[in-house]
């Protein structure tokens, strides 16, 4: 038995074959000379020498050995060295090639494997996942010896997610609040898989929907304040070895477009004209207030103030408006100030009553005598002074007699009735005192 020399698949073996003889020196002549190659095979098996010895006299001798070869020596196995990659674009893997290579001795190898975690993949062009997939070969030749090597293929996910968000969301502020509500939609793939997203905005309620590993929904409905507000989205993948990142931002408006409510407003008022006045001055009521979806507490405007105004005769609506800072406009309160003109026109009598037949003025009676060859005397006096505070016309009728009337013979005074009427309707009076007779006089009252 003989090993194969290093790194040959033969053995290079050498023997002595001995002879005596009788008659002195005598060769062996073998099938194979000693330092001759014998290589190994397979199956194993001996292979055979045979040696002969003979005389000179004829006499000849045989004698048999065997030389049986065996293969001890490893095949030599070369991998790759280990293989560090990202995944390739949009995929969740990254496709390798590689080669193995390996020698033996013998030229005559029997079987190659591949073991470990990586014994699926055990050729090249091969798509690994993320992580690490250790792959080891291993070389056998058919006389069983063996020889092993190892590389490791090494995937990182260094693709971030990509988003899309809508860059402008617009709303109005829902009913009575100072804020509104909106939902969006927000879209992202990824070559793995969207793990999360985090907002520098809190008040968002997401739905997050999976429609599969590299896609996502995620249906976010948010409530805002009125104006403008920026939200900055961060989504986060399951990359390895930490997760990528990418961000979008939205932009949210709402706009306030509720008006601002009037609370309280006054009823219809009337009123008097002050005393001696044509108008009504410091008419008060209680003023109105408004309150606001924005919380604001706008105040009413108006051209007229409670307790510091002043009305003309007649109807005068007053107009309430509020305003909130968005510009909502409400002008739904108004009330009607009627000032009515209740005081009586002033009224003097007057002092110069005559007649042709003026006989005398005592005690404020007045008195005249009949036109000669007549039962009637003709009396007349001034217009009478009248005031009024609307500053307006006042109509003055004189009962039962007017000015420069015949008024005839009485036996007692006739009093003359004075009546000033304004255009209101109120009335004032005076009133004086006329006997006619033979010695008429007259009388003012």
């Amino acid at each position: 038995m003989t090993l194969t020399d290093s790194f040959q698949f033969y053995s290079t073996v050498y023997w002595n074959v001995s002879v005596t003889d009788n008659s002195g020196t005598v060769n062996a002549d073998c099938t194979r000379q000693s330092g001759n190659r014998f290589n190994a095979t397979w199956p194993i098996k001996p292979q055979n020498i045979t040696c002969t010895a003979e005389d000179q006299y004829g006499n000849a001798a045989l004698c048999f050995f065997s030389v049986t070869v065996y293969d001890e020596e490893n095949p030599e196995i070369m991998c790759p060295s280990d293989f560090n990659v990202t995944t390739d674009a949009g995929l969740p893997t990254s496709f390798i090639n590689w080669t193995v290579s390996y020698t033996d001795n013998t030229d005559d190898l029997y079987d190659v494997t591949v073991t470990g975690s990586g014994a699926s993949y055990n050729q090249s062009g091969e798509a690994f996942p993320i992580g690490t997939t250790t792959l080891k070969y291993t070389v056998t030749d058919v006389f069983g010896n063996n020889e092993s090597c190892t590389f490791m293929v090494i995937v990182k996910d260094k693709e971030p997610p990509v988003p899309s968000c809508p860059s402008l969301v617009t709303g109005v502020t829902d009913e009575g609040k100072p804020n509104g509500t909106v939902s969006y939609n927000l879209n992202v793939t990824d070559n793995v898989q969207v793990a999360m997203f985090s907002t520098n905005y809190t008040d968002i309620d997401p739905d997050n929907i999976i429609i599969d590993n590299a896609s996502a929904v995620f249906d976010t409905t948010g409530v805002f304040m009125v104006g403008e507000t920026i939200i900055e989205y961060v989504f986060t993948d399951n990359g390895s070895p930490t997760g990528n990142e990418a961000t979008c931002y939205v932009t949210i408006q709402i706009e306030d477009q509720e008006k601002p409510e009037i609370i309280d407003c006054p009823m219809d008022i009337t009123v008097n004209t002050t005393n001696g006045e044509p108008v009504a001055v410091n008419v008060t009521w209680t003023e109105p207030t408004a309150t606001d979806n924005s919380g604001e507490t706008p105040e009413p405007e108006s051209d007229y103030t409670s307790g510091d105004n002043m009305f003309v005769i007649g109807g005068t609506t007053v107009q309430y408006n509020a305003s909130d800072s968005s510009g909502n406009f409400n002008d739904r309160c108004s009330f009607t100030v009627t000032v009515e003109d209740n005081e009586p026109p002033g009224i003097t009598c007057p002092t110069n009553v005559t007649s042709n037949n003026y006989i005398d003025e005592s005690f404020g009676i007045v008195q005249v005598s009949t036109d000669e060859g007549s039962p009637n005397a003709t009396v007349t006096w001034d217009q009478s002074v009248t005031s009024d505070n609307s500053n307006e016309n006042v109509t003055v009728v004189s009962s039962p007699y007017q000015s420069g009337d015949m008024i005839p013979i009485e036996i007692s005074s006739i009093v003359i009735f004075l009546m000033a009427t304004d255009p209101y309707g109120n009335e004032g009076t005076c009133e004086f005192v006329i006997q006619v007779q033979g010695k008429s006089y007259m009388v003012f009252k």
